[in-house]
């Protein structure tokens, strides 16, 4: 038994219709690649908010060791100080995850399966990835910009040509530290080490919003030296919303520097606040657009209860997002909910807590039938034409088929919809 839909046909009138009460209560995000510059990937969101249930679960996400297997590997870079190369980078389409230390290139699975290394043609500060153009961007810590095409082949350690010329950025000043892509708005966000944001079109000529400084205060002093900056591919507020870092602390801002509104994944700490600690020391940071769970599982006869993720990224379009579940009950109906909002707190429906907002209905977007070790998964492709920063919210109900409780139930997962 199983059946799902993609997402359009089932929640264009119902998700789309509560989108604006899912903003009125907390606007959601998703989760930050970061590498420790010594041999690990994190994935992370902000500290859980205590004024909004402890969602979302984290700040860690997931980990994995960096091991080049078979290929060129990169050297460690040590914790994050100014003027230090390296950088991140997230492609959406491949869900795969860049990183370097200054000259070589490593690619990863989201999961952390090695795929790849290769030789950048110029050093390498800061990694910024455009999805749907198949573009690596990089600065070479100067002023200077440019691209390479990562191959479908694996070169293990073989030299990239340039995709995109190395060209020069409209306002040079300090070092230019970090860059990203940034879909919403078509441009290309860099940061400098004298804490200075421009936004630049491909070929150099200058982006609407000009240079502006990175608000100083609490997050980073009087002088900022951001290191890296991330693009946040599905903000609700528009073209360049972004998350620049010192490599210690996060802050997210706006075009001209302002501080960002909190988000669900990234509420601030204290909640609220415009910046956020990282869990450890980051090399780089970059925006991925996956799925981050909330609240707790749960099974009243006292089973270990079952837990859901999701992978792929929920681009629009997004073919290869799924859900899944873990630890059911075996050979268990598993019926996927959708709603547009979040219940905090929790609501009991059946004995079980519901992570989805009562009003709206929710509604069933998937059934399916979990196998032996009672795990499964839903394809849920995200069709194209949803707009960017949609807010949705999912849970599983698995019908039991013995015990005194019918229901056991995972906890919740929040996506946000975003450009590729």
């Amino acid at each position: 038994m199983q059946s799902s839909q993609p997402l359009l046909g089932r929640v264009t009138a119902a998700a789309l219709a509560v989108l604006a009460f899912s903003l009125a209560n907390h606007v959601a995000a998703q989760t930050l690649f970061g590498w420790d510059g010594i041999g690990v990937v994190d994935e992370f969101t902000g500290p859980p908010d205590p004024f909004v249930c402890g969602y979302p679960n984290g700040p860690l996400v997931s980990s994995f060791p960096n091991i080049a297997v078979g290929c060129p590997a990169v050297f460690p870079i040590g914790p994050p100080i100014p003027g230090q190369p390296g950088g991140v980078a997230y492609d959406s389409v491949g869900d795969l995850v860049y990183l370097s230390d200054g000259g070589l290139v490593e690619v990863y699975t989201a999961a952390g399966v090695f795929v790849d290394s290769f030789f950048m043609p110029a050093p390498v500060f800061g990694l910024g990835f455009d999805s749907a153009a198949g573009l690596l961007w990089s600065t070479d810590g100067g002023a200077l910009v440019y691209a390479v095409a990562p191959p479908a082949i694996p070169l293990c350690g073989g030299l990239i040509p340039f995709a995109v010329l190395p060209f020069p950025v409209p306002f040079p000043g300090p070092p230019l530290s970090g860059i990203d892509w940034d879909p919403l708005g078509g441009v290309l966000w860099v940061s400098d080490l004298g804490g200075f944001i421009q936004d630049v079109l491909p070929g150099g000529a200058p982006g609407p919003f000009g240079p502006y400084p990175v608000a100083p205060g609490p997050c980073f002093g009087p002088f900022p030296p951001i290191l890296r900056v991330a693009v946040d591919d599905g903000s609700p507020f528009g073209p360049g919303h972004l998350y620049v870092s010192d490599g210690f602390v996060i802050a997210s801002v706006l075009p001209g520097g302002a501080p960002a509104p909190p988000t669900f994944a990234f509420p601030g700490a204290p909640p609220g606040a415009p910046c956020f600690p990282n869990p450890v020391p980051q090399a780089g940071i970059a925006y991925a657009a996956h799925g981050i769970t909330y609240g707790a599982p749960f099974d009243p006869d006292g089973l270990v209860p079952p837990t859901m993720g999701s992978t792929g990224a929920s681009n629009t379009p997004g073919p290869a997002f799924t859900h899944t579940i873990t630890g059911a009950v075996a050979f268990a109906p598993a019926l996927l909910f959708l709603n547009g909002a979040f219940a905090c707190p929790p609501f009991i429906v059946l004995g079980v807590p519901s992570y989805l907002a009562p009003i709206p209905t929710p509604i069933n977007i998937a059934t399916i039938g979990t196998d032996a070790a009672g795990n499964g998964a839903a394809p849920t492709p995200i069709p194209p034409g949803l707009p960017p920063g949609t807010t949705l919210f999912t849970q599983w109900f698995v019908a039991k088929p013995f015990g005194p409780s019918p229901v056991q139930v995972t906890e919740g997962l929040s996506f946000r919809i975003a450009l590729p």
